[in-house]
């Protein structure tokens, strides 16, 4: 285990607006896919929008690409330093990024998850979005009514139930803009 770095957080605050930046770029370069509530948010009107804490992705090597972006962000938000870790996730085959959090240590409670690296299970249907490709909002509605059926994974409906109910009021709301405008 590390020792503890209290300058850690105080980097991590000034610094975590350059995380979005290395994660899309690195999606741009190697045409992985943004799928999840990422995916999501940017497919929204902004008052639809859902705060979501960090990324997912679909990536052919999960392993390589979270140990990437670990070393990318410890030279672009860490200054060098080793403020980020990666380590295999619960669900088997994805990798993830993480922060070593306020306490400045690794693999403790307070952690904070960057970006999940997973090998996609079959065809995700994609939408370009500033030369970067998400999950439509249609495969997010269909994946989420998948695990609405599931009762394994009942931690999740309530937060689901809502993401398919904010995706049809957007869905809606386009309709009516488009009937008006004829």
């Amino acid at each position: 285990m590390k020792k503890t770095n209290p300058f850690s957080m105080i980097r991590y605050l000034l610094h975590k607006h350059k995380i979005p930046d290395v994660v899309m770029c690195r999606a741009e370069r190697e045409k992985q896919i943004v799928y999840g509530s990422k995916a999501m948010n940017i497919q929204l009107p902004v008052f639809l929008r859902r705060e979501s804490p960090d990324f997912d992705v679909f990536t052919p090597t999960p392993r390589k690409t979270a140990n990437l972006v670990q070393r990318q962000l410890d030279r672009r938000v860490a200054g060098g330093q080793n403020d980020f870790y990666h380590r295999r996730a619960i669900h088997p085959g994805t990798w993830k990024v993480l922060h070593e959090g306020e306490d400045g240590r690794q693999r403790t409670r307070d952690d904070i998850g960057v970006v999940d690296y997973s090998k996609p299970t079959g065809p995700v249907n994609i939408v370009m979005i500033n030369g970067v490709r998400h999950e439509t909002l249609g495969s997010i509605v269909k994946g989420k009514r998948k695990t609405l059926r599931d009762p394994k994974s009942k931690y999740r409906h309530a937060k689901d139930s809502a993401d398919i109910a904010r995706i049809q009021l957007a869905q809606k709301i386009k309709r009516v803009l488009t009937l008006r405008r004829r």
